[in-house]
């Protein structure tokens, strides 16, 4: 009854092992674009920026347009009456021929070469409640994954437009 018991365990060992990267990388853009969302609803600024690319962080910061403390700016939770929302409306894995010209497009911004291993588009809806009504910002993000971590890639979003929802 052990032996089975053991190999009853190997056995599932080996199947969670063999899907963990599958799972780990599908969920890792997902997690990138919560995680800004739930450090703007919390004012957390440090946490905010670590989402982007590092290298579009420093641009942000060096910046004129930058003031610390934005992101306490970003979202009024008083005025809205509830968290703010992040949802994935639409994603779509970028092709390696698109990944190559980000690339190029980051070596370009940043002036360093960048090897990015994959990289998704995203539709990221964020949304508030308001006197039994929503309001909402529709973003187009774009995910890389750049040494084993999941960043936002592009201009970091400072500020937000929210018009009310009409679903």
């Amino acid at each position: 009854m052990r032996k089975f018991f053991k190999a009853c365990c190997i056995a599932f060992s080996v199947v969670l092992v063999s899907c963990s990267d599958t799972v780990e990388s599908a969920v890792g853009y997902e997690q990138i674009a919560s995680a800004a969302g739930q450090a703007i609803y919390y004012e957390d600024e440090a946490s905010y920026l670590s989402c982007w690319l590092p290298y579009e962080k420093a641009q942000l910061v060096l910046s004129d347009e930058y003031q610390e403390g934005f992101v306490a700016e970003m979202f009024d939770g008083d005025e809205y009456q509830s968290k703010l929302r992040t949802q994935i409306t639409d994603s779509t894995e970028l092709s390696e021929e698109e990944i190559a010209q980000l690339e190029s497009d980051a070596q370009e911004r940043y002036g360093v070469c960048i090897d990015f291993t994959k990289a998704q588009q995203l539709e990221v809806r964020f949304s508030a409640q308001r006197s039994g009504k929503t309001y909402e910002d529709v973003r187009e993000l774009t995910a890389v994954r750049f040494s084993n971590s999941w960043y936002l890639y592009g201009d970091v979003i400072i500020s937000f437009d929210f018009v009310e929802s009409e679903t």
